[in-house]
């Protein structure tokens, strides 16, 4: 039994929380958002990604007069991927991302946020746009319109189990029972984005908190406000080595999501790490709860390459031994230039689903992925 293809377009949300805690800053410091993701500032483009990601032998000089304004006002930016998948099922190469962003400054406390992914027909549903409040009373900040909520670590691996997992439903034709390899009903990244308040809090010292509320995640219909969000984050520089800890709580309904994650970076070595338990996310019989976790372990030999090891896990019935996944993953990330990293990534598998008594499992997989940004 082998597993499908799936192509499709996305909006990718998500930042990379290791840079933050190298840096043992908040995403603000390189986002637009102050959640993370999408649309970097100034500094984020040109600073971060000059002195840190890329090899500066190879930086031209002219990269470093890019900022994005093109009034005094309005900020673009835009990221594109390409992404090519071997397995024993088939290979393929695809567009997995083509996505432009804008910030239009109204004053300088209030900015209009757009990012804007387009599909094969035009512009997806999958848009974000929302009113941000910066320089509130207390070092707060308001955020009203169409996006997601904060929860746990803002990774871009959308594959991953506490994402949404390999991006379709997992089939066991003879038991004819179907599941997802991942945490799908709350974050697939196809599902038009609900719409939210969000209030973020930052108090000092490293402690920062976020409240969201918003119309429901799971389910191809938006409710009323009934998905309520909090996450929690500490972080703290030790002068030789950095530290974050946090945790999210999620509840829409009767489903309640819970997760603890953060990371340690030492010199040129960085974990991060995150894991959930889900209760009443999947309609099964005798069902109790979801567990996933990730760890990623990055070392850097040298500026602009850095080698990547991840491992995956998600049991979507904790109640019964058979459903287990192990994901193994090991590969590269290298940065030539400014705005460009080209990706390579093994995927190795291990499970314990049965379907009659015979043991069901993946393929291995080889991805090569190039991402460009401005």
């Amino acid at each position: 039994m082998k597993n499908n293809i799936l192509i499709f377009f996305f909006s990718f949300v998500f930042t990379l929380p290791r840079f933050a805690l190298e840096e043992s800053a908040s995403c603000l410091s390189c986002h637009i958002n102050p959640t993370g993701g999408a649309m970097r500032n100034d500094y984020g483009s040109n600073v971060y990604t000059l002195d840190e990601l890329t090899i500066r032998k190879w930086i031209p000089k002219s990269d470093e007069d890019w900022d994005g304004y093109i009034t005094d006002n309005v900020q673009i930016g835009g990221e594109f991927r390409i992404q090519s998948y071997k397995s024993e099922s088939g290979s393929a190469t695809f567009p997995m991302q083509a996505e432009l962003y804008a910030n239009i400054d109204i004053n300088k406390d209030v900015n209009i946020y757009f990012e804007l992914p387009m599909g094969q027909n035009g512009l997806a549903d999958n848009y974000d746009i929302f009113l941000l409040f910066n320089e509130l009373p207390s070092n707060m900040w308001l955020k009203i319109g169409k996006t997601s909520p904060n929860y746990g670590l803002m990774i871009d691996d959308h594959t991953s189990f506490i994402k949404s997992g390999n991006g379709s439903k997992l089939n066991l034709i003879d038991d004819n029972v179907y599941f997802d390899s991942g945490l799908r009903d709350l974050f697939n990244p196809l599902n038009s984005k609900p719409i939210l308040i969000e209030t973020g809090f930052s108090f000092g010292k490293g402690l920062y908190l976020t409240l969201d509320v918003s119309q429901n995640l799971m389910g191809n219909y938006k409710d009323k406000f009934v998905n309520v969000v909090s996450t929690f984050t500490y972080m703290k520089d030790f002068k030789n080595w950095s530290l974050m800890l946090g945790s999210s709580l999620m509840k829409e309904k009767e489903m309640n999501l819970m997760g603890i994650f953060g990371g340690v970076s030492i010199s040129k070595l960085t974990m991060t790490f995150e894991l959930d338990r889900a209760y009443d996310l999947f309609d099964l019989d005798n069902y109790e709860s979801s567990l996933a976790a990730y760890t990623q372990i990055v070392y850097k030999p040298i500026q602009g390459f850095h080698l990547v090891a991840k491992y995956d896990f998600f049991d979507y019935n904790e109640s019964i031994q058979n459903g287990a996944i192990n994901r193994y993953s090991y590969g590269f990330e290298f940065f030539p230039l400014n705005m460009l990293e080209i990706k390579f990534q093994i995927r190795d598998y291990n499970t314990n689903y049965l379907v009659n008594n015979v043991k069901f499992d993946y393929s291995q997989e080889y991805l090569l992925q190039l991402h460009a940004w401005f």
